[in-house]
């Protein structure tokens, strides 16, 4: 992934936030036992990662990959409490390290209470790679896109959130 060029502080909070985005669940959402299925959260936190990279380089997002694009390198997801359909689900994306081709993701998940107030229900972690194909098909690191750096290392000052 390169060398580290920035990385967020240590504190109670997870890093700069990059994005939220509300969820509404429902039936379709669930699994066999009635609570929703574990694998819909990795879903949402892919959803949330490319709906920020899809509003800054939106052009790189059309076609085959042949600019680059992002690459899943680690994950890790840790549930707290259990979530049920119908409930809101808001998930944070957070900004941890960039690297010059890489950058480390921290993301939260809360459900929206009927009061507004929100319970955390589960924490994960994300890493991934801007890579490009080589001749022979192969992923190779390459430097983030402009407007992908400019955003990780603050020089966008405000993102908008994702459309529900």
């Amino acid at each position: 992934r390169g060398s580290l060029l920035h990385q967020e502080t240590d504190g109670p909070k997870l890093g700069r936030l990059l994005m939220s985005r509300v969820f509404e669940t429902s039936l379709r959402d669930s699994n066999l036992v009635g609570n929703l299925y574990f694998g819909n959260f990795a879903s949402w936190q892919g959803h949330v990662r490319d709906v920020f990279m899809h509003q800054l380089i939106p052009e790189y997002y059309r076609g085959k990959g042949e600019r680059g694009e992002v690459v899943c390198t680690g994950f890790s997801l840790d549930y707290l409490r259990e979530a049920m359909p119908f409930d809101r689900i808001e998930l944070e994306m957070y900004l941890g390290a960039v690297y010059e081709s890489g950058v480390d993701l921290a993301f939260e998940y809360h459900r929206i209470e009927p009061d507004e107030s929100r319970t955390k229900l589960a924490i994960a972690r994300h890493s991934a790679a801007w890579a490009a194909r080589d001749e022979a098909g192969t992923y190779v690191p390459a430097p983030w896109p402009q407007d992908v750096m400019n955003a990780l290392m603050g020089s966008v000052s405000r993102l908008r959130s994702a459309p529900q």
